[in-house]
């Protein structure tokens, strides 16, 4: 009997071993695979797998603003992978399909006109990534955002090993970082109903474009914030104006 509790102990200890040990691989279509896994089993709110979930470019932690060749097919494949565990993608899909670069837009590498497919309206859940180089590891990170509450629905990592297939692909994209500009001012009525134009498109801004800082438009840019993982703050700053409006 003795023997026999020994034996589940240890498998237990085994199994919970198992569990901890990080994702690692020098694959990254392995290591996607390992994300969705995650994603799915980690989730700390039940999602309608009908509802689409939109993905964002994963992107380095060191240069945020930018995209590229590793970004979009971590962001690509880990999207794959959490189709097959049953979650709808159909708007991904048709993002694929059109998914280029655009010198103005960054992290979601779309243009003004296809970024209303990734509209938190549109949508139940956001999957957004970084990753940060370590050596020869590859820290990557995903995450599921509730598309309305902008809270974070489930986590997931997995260390890459690189290899200098890998490397090459963590370039930037020619084009992908952001010109320099003018910072708006929320004092200046035109700029303020820029702002609120563009979180309307998204579905964050509800209140009238009327040129006027308030609090609805202040939430509005909070709530976008929590979902690019920009950190927040009381001013309006450039890393916000770059992520919402390209410039």
């Amino acid at each position: 009997m003795r023997a026999l509790l020994l034996s589940v102990l240890l498998m237990v200890m085994v199994n919970s071993l198992a569990v901890a040990s990080p994702c690692r691989t020098t694959s990254v279509t392995e290591a996607a695979s390992s994300l969705a896994e995650q994603l799915a089993s980690n989730l700390t709110l039940r999602l309608d797998r009908s509802q689409p979930v939109v993905p964002t470019v994963f992107v380095s932690l060191d240069d945020v603003e930018t995209t590229s060749p590793l970004g979009r097919l971590l962001a690509e494949r880990t999207a794959d992978a959490l189709a097959q565990w049953g979650f709808s993608l159909s708007e991904v899909r048709l993002r694929a399909q059109s998914l280029r670069i655009s010198p103005t837009h960054g992290e979601f590498a779309l243009t003004r006109q296809e970024s209303a497919l990734i509209s938190p309206i549109s949508a139940q859940a956001v999957l957004t990534g970084t990753y940060a180089p370590n050596g020869h590891i590859l820290h990557v990170s995903a995450r599921l955002i509730h598309a309305t509450s902008h809270t974070v629905l489930s986590t997931a990592d997995c260390e890459l090993v690189l290899t200098p297939a890998t490397r090459a692909s963590m370039k930037p994209d020619p084009g992908s970082t952001h010109p320099s500009a003018t910072l708006l001012s929320p004092a200046n009525p035109a700029d303020t109903r820029a702002i609120q134009s563009r979180l309307k498109e998204l579905g964050l801004y509800r209140g009238k474009i009327d040129g006027i800082w308030g609090k609805h438009t202040q939430a509005a840019v909070d709530a976008f914030r929590r979902i690019r993982g920009i950190a927040s703050t009381q001013k309006w700053d450039m890393a916000t104006q770059q992520a919402l409006l390209g410039s």
